[in-house]
């Protein structure tokens, strides 16, 4: 069985594949799922699994590389859209992050430390893994905000 939730909601059965695999294609942009699975037979049906997400939120320069992609200011707006879709998938109310960043501005040490304290905030809220970080502490002026930072962050909401 593969259940699923949205907005807060009650998990429900979307399918019962007789494979291994299964591709959800009912889904609504800008929106976070939850899944777990439970496998059954004829006579049994098992515990369910650790629970994972899904946003549907296609990012911008996706994946981003090293010394390639520049990091720009859509980077962080889609990535603050996924994380408060995620929120919503828990409950939780939206975040309300520092600044506004513009177009063409300059991404900070306190945009990825926001990101990333409201997104782990929220994935224990919902019982999946916390994520380990590239630089577990940035800070401003010092670090240098790299790709893996922003990789990190949308595996995170993916």
């Amino acid at each position: 069985y593969v259940l699923r939730s949205s907005n807060n909601g009650p998990f429900g059965t979307i399918a019962i594949p007789i494979t291994n695999s299964y591709n959800d294609t009912s889904l609504t942009a800008g929106t976070t799922y939850v899944y777990y699975v439970r496998a059954a037979d004829d006579a049994n049906i098992g515990p369910p699994s650790n629970k994972d997400l899904a946003t549907t939120i296609l990012f911008t320069d996706d994946p981003v590389f090293t010394n390639d992609t520049i990091v720009r200011a859509v980077h962080i707006t889609e990535l603050r859209t996924a994380v408060n879709a995620v929120r919503a998938a828990a409950g939780l109310s939206s975040a309300i992050f520092t600044d506004t960043i513009a177009a063409g501005g300059i991404m900070k040490a306190l945009h990825i430390t926001e990101l990333r304290s409201n997104l782990d905030e929220v994935r224990a809220a919902i019982g999946v893994p916390a994520i380990s970080y590239t630089d577990s502490s940035i800070a401003a002026g010092v670090t240098i905000i790299k790709a893996a930072h922003i990789r990190e962050l949308r595996s995170g909401v993916k």
